[in-house]
């Protein structure tokens, strides 16, 4: 007899992979304990007001829930500043990408995306019918212009994870707000933040402030990540009324159970408590970042709960993982792109760091890796490490207005008071992130012209007209170039190191001298003469 079948559709799909478990590790390689960090989950369990809202809602399960999650609408429509009827929930943020895709494409539209990213893109896209564009990442990270390039008249859906699943690098908004003003208004971008919560770049804001200026955008989050509910499923997405009505015409009845609902307004009351858990892991990011590339390993700046590890050559991630497991650390291979690493808890994250380091010796992991290795790793990082020390030395001293003028700078005769130092701190780094994108950018290991002299009449307005503005606003433009700088860096592959400028004056160099010479050697320059000024 034949069985019943499927759609020709769903023939072709790949299936989601969830990431394995801890006892399925244990069970395969005979361990004795293991630690799962496969699947992004916050390593701990829900706050202690909300698994007492959880508990205090059990004896009404035998009832079905408000089908609409009314409460929690209104109650996330504060949150984020925005009327209600822009607000809309469901089982989780996947289960509203589904429901996105279903209402507004059909045969013939076309789904843009990032390939590779959130490995549910491409089944919501063919599930709805359309044809999926994937465009290729850069850098580890999304190519937001090249995404919006790909877009024609049949682009009916941009997806953009923001941050990236699973690079963890996150779009700056400029990049974002390029992508919808490039865009078709007959195309949705959706913005997917399922893990918003973790970046702590100053320059990568939510998109949800574009959603009032443009219709056809729309921001889905999640309570799955951040705030510790993954095993509850609730995700809301925040868009114009009209996606918002179509959407909700989609929700499939009570998608957003009892429980969910009740465990995420308590959450939402708990927003110092989930906080610190959040500045906790990020501190546990950067940690574990840090020692990767001082282990020889470069990683991607690294904006959401987990680690990338730019394993690329073919099988390298699956072996890699293999021997990570073999340890007693699950965690996710992509294969032909790299593993993805949950931050844990800090006994796992030590437990994974001292794994890493016997597995990559095991299996050979430098070869293939996508990033430096070995001591061109460890230069990066050196110069992560100089731009966090100068960061935090100028933070200390935006908060003291200081007397005087400076020495007069090395081979000239300026000499400026504590304003004109803070204008030009404010200014530079803009500048000169530009500067190095477009060396690096210029595809060749010849004669790119970059810079300026410092009679440049830019330069010399900028510092004029800034002198009387507060250090803490010169300060805020320089911690948003400082942001894209640290990110740019991190993802730079050994070629684009190579890369070489000429200078107007200093003539050609190398990456590293801009660095040294205008930009992170420059900041510690700057640093120093507002050290040396009278208090």
């Amino acid at each position: 007899m034949t069985p019943v079948a499927p759609r020709a559709v769903v023939g072709g799909l790949p299936a989601y992979r969830p990431g394995r478990s801890a006892a399925q590790a244990v069970a395969d390689h005979g361990l004795a304990s293991a630690v799962k960090l496969a699947s992004n989950e916050l390593p701990y369990g829900p706050l202690p007001s909300v698994a007492d809202a959880i508990q205090a809602a059990t004896p009404d399960v035998n009832r079905y829930p408000d089908h609409r999650a009314n409460a929690l609408r209104q109650a996330l429509a504060e949150r984020s500043g925005v009327d209600a009827g822009r607000v809309t929930v469901g089982c989780g943020s996947v289960g509203l990408l589904f429901q996105l895709a279903s209402a507004f494409c059909e045969s013939g539209d076309e789904v843009v995306y990032g390939w590779r990213s959130f490995e549910a893109y491409p089944i919501v896209t063919r599930l709805a019918g359309a044809t999926p564009v994937a465009v290729p990442v850069r850098r580890q990270a999304l190519d937001l212009a090249a995404m919006a390039g790909a877009t024609t008249e049949r682009t009916r859906l941009v997806l953009v994870a923001n941050p990236d699943n699973p690079h963890g690098t996150v779009a700056s908004d400029e990049e974002v707000r390029a992508l919808v003003e490039a865009v078709p208004e007959t195309c949705l971008v959706v913005f997917d933040e399922a893990y918003r919560e973790f970046v702590s770049r100053s320059d990568a804001r939510s998109a949800v402030d574009v959603v009032g200026e443009r219709a056809n955008v729309v921001v889905l989050r999640t309570f799955s990540k951040a705030h510790g509910l993954a095993g509850l499923r609730v995700g809301y997405g925040i868009g114009a009324p009209e996606v918002v009505a179509a959407v909700d015409k989609l929700l499939w009845p009570f998608a957003v159970n009892h429980l969910g609902q009740r465990a995420a307004l308590a959450s939402l009351e708990a927003a110092d408590a989930l906080a610190a858990r959040v500045e906790g892991v990020i501190r546990e990011r950067g940690r574990v970042a840090a020692a990767l590339r001082h282990l020889g390993f470069s990683v991607p700046d690294p904006q959401a709960n987990f680690v990338w590890l730019a394993a690329g050559a073919a099988g390298a991630a699956g072996r890699l993982a293999a021997a990570l497991e073999a340890l007693g650390v699950v965690t996710r291979p992509f294969d032909g792109d790299g593993v993805r690493v949950t931050i844990g808890a800090p006994a796992e994250n030590d437990r994974f760091l001292d794994s890493f380091e016997i597995a990559a010796a095991r299996v050979g992991a430098a070869e293939g890796w996508q990033l430096p290795t070995g001591g061109s790793a460890r230069r990066v990082a050196g110069w992560l490490d100089r731009l966090d020390a100068v960061e935090s030395r100028l933070t200390g001293l935006s908060t003291r207005r200081r007397a005087g003028r400076t020495a007069p700078d090395p081979g000239g005769t300026e000499r400026w008071d504590e304003g004109q130092v803070w204008a030009h701190i404010g200014e530079l780094g803009a500048y000169w992130l530009g500067e190095l994108r477009s060396v690096v950018d210029a595809g060749n290991d010849g004669a790119t012209p970059f810079g300026r002299v410092k009679s440049d009449p830019g330069r010399v307005a900028a510092i004029e007209t800034g002198r009387r503005s507060r250090p803490a606003d010169h300060l805020a433009h320089a911690r948003r170039a400082m942001d894209g700088l640290r990110a740019l860096l991190a993802g730079l592959d050994d070629a684009e190191w190579g890369r070489r400028g000429v200078h107007p004056t200093l003539g050609a160099m190398t990456v590293d001298a801009m660095l040294e010479e205008f930009v992170i050697g420059h900041l510690e320059q700057h640093a120093a003469q507002l050290e040396g000024l009278a208090p």
